[in-house]
């Protein structure tokens, strides 16, 4: 698998195969789990990482105005 950009973050892209490579030889020694599933399709899904983004925004716009929630 290879990483061909990378919007919705701040990792360049060299980072963000590192990270792949890192991920995809942890899960070749111990097997999958939802960790490191979530983190493959976080690195290789371009609208997953846009939803992240917005998810993550939302939450902290929600707690900005609604502190005593």
């Amino acid at each position: 698998m290879t990483i061909t950009n990378n919007k919705y973050t701040s990792k360049s892209v060299q980072e963000m195969q590192e990270q792949l490579n890192r991920v995809l030889s942890h899960q070749e020694r111990f097997g999958t789990c939802t960790r490191t599933n979530g983190w493959v399709k976080w690195l290789t899904n371009e609208n997953y990482r846009k939803r992240c983004n917005e998810f993550g925004r939302s939450v902290a716009e929600m707690l900005r105005y609604n502190r005593f929630i």
